[in-house]
């Protein structure tokens, strides 16, 4: 344990925190396929050089419009962050 950690001693919320994780590491192969094939597929859009419209693509539809440049502003209000992470060992 850290210096400034403190024990919590919950065995559900352990229990919730252990099947999280292994929850988050199943998922990591699906987001990286995932993120591959919609940088190919995106791409391959791009190649086409399509203009603004909606195109239908098999059992998809695919959007193409404009984005126009901004200036965002905005307020952030207070709030609890809470972030998990694994304890190092």
């Amino acid at each position: 344990m850290g210096l400034e950690e403190q024990p919590l001693d919950s065995d559900e919320l352990s229990r919730l925190l252990d099947e999280r994780e292994t929850a988050k590491e199943a998922l990591k192969p699906y987001r990286v396929a995932f993120r591959d094939l919609n940088i190919l597929a995106k791409a391959q859009i791009d190649r086409m050089e399509l203009g603004n419209g909606l195109y239908r693509c098999g059992d998809f539809v695919v959007e193409i419009k404009p984005v126009e440049s901004r200036t965002i502003e905005f307020e952030r209000t207070a709030r609890k962050s809470v972030s998990i992470r694994p304890a190092k060992t």
